[in-house]
């Protein structure tokens, strides 16, 4: 059996550096003696390497824990931890994240860990994990603002094919949803960041008194974060071209009794006449046409404006 090329676990820069080291070595040493003096330099090299990198996951998981559950709003809880053999790193049956006052949020399935050598080589301390969730895939990676500023720390992860109705938030707080999402989005400890995700086959029973129902659309939501505060620079929702949701402005997310957010928010409907229903609301909605709304309040108790 052949061993295992280690050398294509790393990164090209660490590539030339062995490499540069090798030749210094064999440059220094006697002829007879090169090539094996070489050879066990370079595994020793690796085993400290990889060694080190085992530590520093663990080391790093901790942290990342400890810092995660005092400081942030979401706490995050490993189970069924146990070490990855090669590269290095580690597994978890499961990645529970869950919140104080709302309950669970997310459970993320097969996990596994390692140290991001990206963040590495851009001037921090990260991790990255892979996992499945709600019949997709996460992939994300936590690191430092730098290797000085280790308080500040962001998330950049990427989802596909992830089923909303399968999310734990979902179920407990807004089973009226359906759909698959794919996207990526970057949040750090000080609530910035940027969210851009695709959605399919959505599906909704929301009751809204000025239509009689809707169809499945396709979404798409672009959106920044400033301190907590998240900006909607693109919200839409559309199945063809009769039936269309824009919406932009603010949502400042609150944790209460349940997932919420003050809404500032204003767009535009455009559905056909069989989806109005008659009445004050209804009567203000031109079938076919752009009608222009503005959307306060809550998520829990919208408050709806037509021009």
């Amino acid at each position: 059996m052949k061993p295992p090329n280690v050398r294509k676990f790393i990164p090209a820069a660490m590539q030339n550096r062995l490499n540069a080291l090798t030749d210094a070595c064999r440059a220094a040493l006697p002829g007879p003696d090169r090539s094996m003096a070489v050879g066990a330099g370079m595994f020793l090299l690796l085993f400290l390497m990889f060694f080190g990198l085992h530590l520093l996951c663990a080391k790093g998981v901790s942290m990342a824990l400890t810092h995660l559950n005092e400081k942030g709003p979401v706490s995050v809880t490993l189970r069924g931890v146990e070490s990855a053999a090669f590269p290095p790193g580690m597994l978890a049956s499961e990645c529970l994240i869950h919140n104080g006052k709302t309950g669970a949020l997310a459970r993320i399935g097969n996990v596994t860990i390692r140290p991001s050598l990206t963040a590495l080589f851009s001037g921090g301390f990260g991790l990255s994990l892979h996992g499945t969730m709600a019949q997709g895939s996460v992939d994300a990676v936590l690191r430092t603002q730098s290797f000085t500023n280790l308080k500040t720390l962001r998330l950049s992860a990427t989802v596909d094919g992830v089923r909303l109705k399968k999310l734990l938030l979902v179920q407990e707080h807004f089973p009226v949803l359906d759909g698959v999402v794919s996207g990526r989005g970057v949040l750090d400890t000080s609530g910035n960041g940027a969210l851009d995700l695709h959605a399919g086959l959505l599906k909704t029973t929301f009751e809204f008194p000025a239509l009689s129902g809707y169809p499945i659309m396709g979404g798409k939501l672009a959106a920044t974060f400033a301190n907590g505060v998240m900006q909607v620079d693109e919200l839409r929702l559309q199945s063809g071209a009769d039936f269309q949701i824009n919406v932009r402005g603010t949502m400042r997310p609150q944790w209460s009794n349940q997932p919420d957010a003050v809404l500032n928010l204003a767009g535009t409907l455009r559905a056909p006449a069989e989806r109005i229903v008659p009445g004050p609301m209804g009567a203000k909605i031109n079938p076919g046409k752009d009608t222009r709304f503005t959307l306060q309040g809550s998520v829990a108790a919208p408050k709806y404006v037509f021009e």
